[in-house]
């Protein structure tokens, strides 16, 4: 693991010279890598039911939203994903991919973890605090659609961890990238 991960190397690096190539690959690779230190600001987390009443009028239920960096996993994928934008500028490719790979992680467990702990649901003149697997029960049971046809229950609310599932192809793509980088180099 020595030979892999070379800190020998990354100590005497000239850190005022970052290396910008001109190949397709290694220009797709930094821009994969550059949304990749963006998607912690965008919604890891988001929960929206709109429904619509018996005349037509639609009524925003639930509208939660937030942002990767404000969780451990995001903040951690962002960290992983700016050192990885380091030392894909320095060349220093095994450890681009060590971190590339750590913040792809991260970005599944947000993913898998995106429930969020509260959802302060607005009903009527009603407003109540409760969490998701609470929500979830009360839309099953509470919720009717109007005319009686048609979507009810959690059918009417959308679950999206869009951040983290782009951070997910992004890493992917990047780690593509910096293969085929190293590949061209080695040969």
């Amino acid at each position: 693991m020595a030979k892999f991960l070379d800190f020998d190397a990354l100590r005497n690096t000239d850190w005022k010279k970052p290396v910008f190539e001109k190949r397709a690959v290694w220009i797709v690779g930094f821009i994969a890598i550059i949304i990749m230190v963006i998607a912690p600001f965008v919604s890891w987390s988001s929960v929206e039911a709109v429904i619509q009443d018996g005349r037509g009028g639609t009524h925003t239920l639930v509208d939660y939203t937030k942002i990767g960096i404000s969780f451990w996993y995001g903040f951690l994928a962002f960290v992983a994903a700016a050192f990885a934008l380091v030392t894909y500028l320095y060349r220093h490719f095994n450890f681009t991919i060590v971190a590339t790979a750590f913040a792809m992680l991260m970005a599944i467990i947000g993913c898998i973890c995106y429930e969020p702990d509260a959802l302060t649901v607005n009903f009527v003149f009603t407003t109540k605090t409760m969490t998701f697997d609470e929500f979830l029960l009360w839309m099953d049971n509470n919720v009717k659609s109007p005319l009686g046809v048609g979507p009810s229950g959690r059918e009417l609310a959308t679950y999206s961890p869009t951040g983290a599932l782009s951070m997910v192809f992004f890493a992917a793509v990047a780690l593509f990238c910096i293969y085929r980088v190293i590949k061209k180099k080695n040969q």
